[in-house]
């Protein structure tokens, strides 16, 4: 079962499933990410952002702007992470 976790809105498990679905395809921008799940690309965009510091998608090295989701997100995906593991990723605490 895939935790709520306060911090992540309905949007990032739609952007985590469509990544976990092209992960060993290519690396995508937000926009990408934007035109194939329904997501406006300033929402898209502040969301990769924001999964990106949680530790659930990762930045491409040398490729900015493109991002792939992390092992982290994979496990999320599949159930295999628990509410309070995500919970201290919350990339608006200090």
């Amino acid at each position: 079962m895939i935790p709520k976790v306060s911090w992540m809105v309905a949007a990032d498990t739609t952007i985590l499933w469509w990544l976990s679905e092209h992960r060993y395809r290519f690396a995508v921008t937000s926009a990408v990410v934007a035109t194939n799940v329904g997501l406006s690309q300033t929402h898209a965009n502040r969301r990769m952002n924001i999964l990106a510091a949680g530790g659930l998608v990762e930045p491409i090295p040398d490729k900015n702007g493109y991002y792939r989701i992390s092992d982290l997100g994979e496990r999320y995906i599949i159930g295999d992470t628990t509410e309070e593991e995500l919970e201290a990723l919350d990339p608006e605490m200090d």
